[in-house]
């Protein structure tokens, strides 16, 4: 059975599994010369050519991308060259990495490569001044865990059984804080999402900020709702943790009323409900002086 015809848009090239694989950005004079009238003839000032992997739609990934810049006094026309042959253009790759279930796991900024042609490695080359890797890891819930930049600094992140992020370590070394690595930030949740974030300082120091959540219209809110952030305390100067004599509030009293002005098909049950004071276009629910 014949293969479809891919129409060609917006500058690509297809190869025969239909993906694209490369585009050029150019510009084309308003009156051309009869030289000018051919696509292929117009002053190319940006390729891109995408490499994959694998030979199937369904198991293949952008593992190379080479991108051309024209250079600024080229007068040559058609497809970009090297910074050497051809109509000249600085040329520049970026390699990623996928893993068995198609993560993304590494990622490497060659530049220029210092002006030769580069070839996909089948490994994760080593770092350095001239190859800038970075690299990502899995836990077993799929959630990238580590994270390891061009500089090899390390960045770790912990989660709890919802995907949530419970612990943040910055250069991570052997994970104790010091003043140089392991920056260590902890946060705590409920049902309702957030409630501290504690940031761990060296020689037993914290900085805690809690958010308080809970209104009740005997407190003096216009509602009852266990979900809004009531207020959020910050650290106490003398000893880090959330202090209630240092806080913002967010819910003052009586700043939420509710006006039910739903449509003739709507039912109570079925208006949105309010949860940061501010008006929807369904149901007409208003705050009077909104949330802080």
């Amino acid at each position: 059975m014949p293969r479809t015809s891919r129409a060609s848009r917006g500058g690509y090239v297809y190869h025969v599994l239909n993906r694209g694989n490369g585009r050029r950005a150019s510009f084309t004079q308003k009156k051309k010369s009869p030289a000018l009238k051919k696509p292929n003839r117009d002053p190319v000032l940006q390729q891109i050519e995408t490499t994959y992997n694998g030979n199937s739609l369904r198991n293949s990934h952008v593992i190379l991308v080479t991108a051309k810049q024209r250079f600024h006094d080229e007068t040559g026309t058609g497809a970009l060259g090297t910074a050497s042959t051809g109509v000249k253009a600085r040329v520049s790759y970026a390699a990623s990495y996928f893993d068995g279930a198609d993560r993304l796991t590494g990622v490497v900024d060659v530049g220029t490569n210092g002006g030769s042609s580069y070839t996909w490695p089948f490994t994760v080359p080593s770092r350095s001044d001239t190859v800038l890797v970075t690299t990502t890891a899995y836990n077993s819930a799929g959630l990238a865990w580590k994270r390891i930049d061009p500089r090899g600094i390390e960045t770790r992140g912990y989660f709890n059984a919802l995907g949530d992020v419970t612990k943040s370590i910055e250069n991570y070394v052997d994970g104790t804080v010091s003043d140089t690595d392991d920056k260590i930030t902890e946060s705590t949740y409920n049902a309702a999402g957030l409630t501290t974030v504690r940031v761990v300082l060296p020689s037993g120091g914290q900085q805690v900020t809690e958010w308080v959540h809970g209104v009740t219209t005997s407190g003096g809110s216009g509602l009852n709702s266990n979900d809004l952030v009531k207020e959020v305390r910050y650290p106490a100067p003398s000893t880090g943790a959330s202090s209630s004599s240092s806080k913002d509030v967010r819910i003052r009293p009586a700043d939420l009323s509710i006006t039910h002005n739903c449509d003739p098909g709507h039912t109570p049950v079925g208006c949105p409900r309010v949860l940061s004071g501010r008006a929807t276009a369904q149901c007409g629910l208003a705050g009077r002086r909104g949330v802080g």
